[in-house]
C-alpha cells in the first residue's frame, strides 16, 4: 500500500487466492519448495475479469528461492 501511495498505481490485493493449504517452507530444499506450492493458487472467476489485459507487478513479502512467486505467476 506504501509503494501504491508513494507511485499513484492502484493496489489490489487478493486476486490470487490458495486454493490449498501448503507445508511451511522454510527448511526445504529450492526443489521441495516449488513442489510444495504447485497447484496451490487459483485466480477466482471474478477476479479474471479485473485482471484480463493489466499489466500486473506481483510483490512478494519474503522472497527466497521464488517459488511462490513463480507459482503465482504461472496462474496469472
Amino acid at each position: 500500500h506504501q509503494l501504491s501511495h508513494l507511485t499513484g498505481v492502484p493496489t489490489s490485493t487478493g486476486q490470487i487466492k490458495r486454493q490449498r493449504s501448503t507445508q511451511k517452507q522454510g527448511q526445504k530444499s529450492r526443489k521441495e519448495r516449488y513442489f510444495n506450492v504447485k497447484g496451490a493458487f487459483i485466480i477466482p472467476p471474478k477476479s479474471r475479469s479485473a485482471l484480463e489485459g493489466k499489466s500486473i507487478t506481483l510483490i512478494d513479502g519474503l522472497f527466497t528461492t521464488g517459488a511462490t512467486i513463480n507459482e503465482c505467476t504461472s496462474v496469472l
